[in-house]
């Protein structure tokens, strides 16, 4: 069964009526619920936020940016000066282990003084065969030596008394340390004038 032309036409007039009716009846569509009113509100608050704070941030901080340039010099000093005293410290003290020395003066003691020999010349002693004269050689307080300067030798008898009282006349004076000796046998006068010139000499060196 085939439609007419007439009819369709007449059909397709009724159906352009219809929507265009209920198009105008039904409301509006609310503009909030497209998607493309949801960029801008996004990116409002970032052009809306820039322009209200810069003349605040312009005139309160222009003295506090001068100090953050101080901070970065100050950290850096301390970091070198540790790395320069850790070596020099380690170096210093190594040499002053190595110096002691107390062996080479304990071993030269000094030596001790040698005591000085002094001569004393006693006085010439005459007696009725010829002169007597003494000398003593005294060191540390002590007779360490008596010679016969002069004995009696005019006469052969005189020489020959002189020639071996002499001798004992010194031998006893070293042994007595003083002018207290014996006489020898046969030689008076020289025996006397040996012990009084003996102690003369001794009066000069200060002993008895």
């Amino acid at each position: 069964m085939s439609v007419r032309p007439s009819v369709a036409v007449g059909l397709t007039t009724v159906a352009i009526v219809a929507l265009l009716r209920y198009e105008q009846a039904a409301p509006p569509a609310e503009p909030a619920a497209r998607p493309v009113a949801v960029a801008p509100a996004t990116a409002a608050p970032k052009i809306s936020a820039a322009p209200a704070h810069p003349p605040v941030a312009a005139t309160a901080q222009p003295a506090s940016r001068s100090r953050p340039v101080v901070a970065p010099v100050r950290a850096a000093v301390p970091a070198s000066a540790p790395a320069s005293r850790a070596p020099a410290a380690r170096t210093a003290t190594a040499p002053v282990k190595t110096a002691p020395a107390p062996a080479a003066t304990r071993a030269a003691p000094a030596p001790s003084p040698r005591p000085t020999t002094t001569t004393y010349t006693g006085q010439t002693e005459d007696t009725p065969y010829g002169p007597v004269q003494v000398e003593i050689w005294v060191s540390g307080g002590r007779i360490t030596d008596v010679q016969a300067l002069q004995l009696p030798n005019d006469t052969p008898r005189s020489q020959e008394i002189s020639s071996y009282a002499g001798p004992q006349l010194r031998q006893e004076a070293l042994q007595a340390q003083s002018a207290n000796i014996d006489t020898v046998s046969g030689a008076t006068y020289t025996s006397d004038g040996y012990r009084q010139s003996l102690q003369s000499a001794l009066d000069q060196a200060h002993l008895p």
